[in-house]
């Protein structure tokens, strides 16, 4: 938890942000069986992690 102080007031952050191994059995549901909605959201969210899998390997090999 993240907390800043804001002039008077404390406030607490707390990044409810899932993990990827969490979502992982909701993705194999819309695999087999989701919306094309679903399916397309899941094609994105690939995506994603894809590029940010090769930006980490990608900054590792340069620091290596």
């Amino acid at each position: 938890m993240k907390k800043e102080k804001n002039k008077d007031k404390l406030i607490a952050i707390v990044d409810v942000t899932p993990k990827w191994v969490d979502l992982y059995p909701l993705f194999c549901e819309w695999i087999d069986s989701g919306s094309k909605e679903q399916k397309e959201y899941l094609k994105g969210e690939l995506l994603r992690l894809c590029k940010v899998a090769d930006a980490v390997n990608a900054s590792k090999g340069a620091s290596a």
